[in-house]
């Protein structure tokens, strides 16, 4: 027995099949401005795009928000149950 946490050989293998699999399904449906878990991208190619546009774009405004505590704040009956 081997403590759960820890791949086995095999175990990689699928994961990576599937991973292959996935890619050649879904990665045709992005569009080209998406990065995130994408192959080939990372977080700081977003953020290069982000300051390309900033300067070279035609921006009209920046929105910064910190959404901390908004969960915990919001009118949840309205979530949970719909009007009706």
């Amino acid at each position: 027995m081997r403590p759960l946490g820890i791949l086995a050989y095999e175990d990689k293998i699928v994961q990576q099949g599937l991973n292959k699999l996935l890619q050649a399904i879904y990665e045709q449906d992005f569009v080209d401005h998406s990065y995130g878990f994408r192959p080939g991208r990372s977080c700081h190619d977003a953020l290069k795009e982000v300051n390309r546009i900033i300067e070279k774009g035609k921006i009209s405004y920046v929105v910064d928000a910190d959404i901390r505590g908004f969960f915990t704040n919001v009118d949840h009956s309205g979530l949970r149950d719909p009007p009706g």
